[in-house]
């Protein structure tokens, strides 16, 4: 994996994509216990910065749709919101991927993807909080959890970007 962005063909970044959303399912289902941390935001964006928007958006939601399958809580009407929200924190780091190559656009993509996901999946279930007459309480006890998902993001994204060149993350043409 550790070639230039030169010589890799859509093969090569497509089985980057694949390892990388691998790896971001292997560390939500291993980090499930730990509420709010896990990867895949981070995954996604660091997908989307590198290797463009459609490969960051497909990283981020089906990372979610798979990962949904092994752990607790499974599938529900959540993911609909968990991969819309996913996919467009790959959708922010192919955006920022192409305004910039440095690392403040980077860790840019890494926040504004998290921050979009969160929109998404808590504005979203508020809905159902709505029907059981929670509200805007469910919204105000869900602000820990956003604040650990964005420190927690923003960690897993120090760890992607330190490690760019080990993991064979360049640039795409």
């Amino acid at each position: 994996m550790l070639e230039s962005a030169d010589t890799d063909t859509k093969t090569d970044i497509l089985k980057k994509t694949a390892v990388l959303t691998a790896a971001g399912v292997a560390g939500r289902v291993a980090l499930q216990h730990i509420p709010s941390v896990q990867p895949l935001i981070a995954v996604a964006a660091a997908t989307g910065f590198y290797f463009g928007t459609r490969e960051g958006m497909i990283a981020g939601g089906t990372g979610f749709y798979i990962s949904n399958f092994l752990v607790y809580g499974g599938q529900g009407p959540w993911t609909v919101f968990q991969v819309v929200g996913a996919a467009a924190a790959g959708a922010s780091g192919g955006f920022f991927g192409k305004v910039s190559e440095g690392k403040y656009a980077f860790f840019s993509s890494a926040l504004v993807g998290v921050i979009a996901y969160e929109l998404v999946v808590n504005i979203g279930s508020l809905g159902f909080a709505s029907f059981t007459g929670i509200g805007l309480s469910y919204l105000a006890s869900a602000a820990p959890f956003t604040l650990t998902h964005v420190a927690s993001t923003l960690g897993f994204g120090l760890i992607l970007y330190g490690s760019k060149e080990r993991i064979g993350l360049y640039r795409k043409n």
